[in-house]
């Protein structure tokens, strides 16, 4: 193998890892979009299809988020 070789193998495989790295940043962006939108209808007292719901509904709901989001654990992403 040629020095040049080894060093464009290993760009190859920095870029793969950038690029699948890139990848799970977008998913995880469309899931808080997705959330967001969730929750901007939800206060409105929209569900996900559109229909009213119940200030019950809303409550029991809202109380399982904010447990979800405190035992979510914090990334960090450069």
């Amino acid at each position: 193998m040629y020095e040049g070789d080894a060093a464009l193998l290993s760009s190859a495989k920095d870029t793969a890892r950038k690029y699948a790295d890139a990848l799970g940043e977008i998913e995880r962006l469309k899931g808080v979009l997705e959330w967001y939108a969730d929750a901007c209808n939800w206060n409105q007292g929209i569900d996900r299809e559109g229909f009213p719901q119940d200030s019950g509904a809303q409550e029991d709901e809202g109380q399982r988020a904010r447990a979800a989001l405190a035992s979510a654990p914090e990334e960090r992403h450069e």
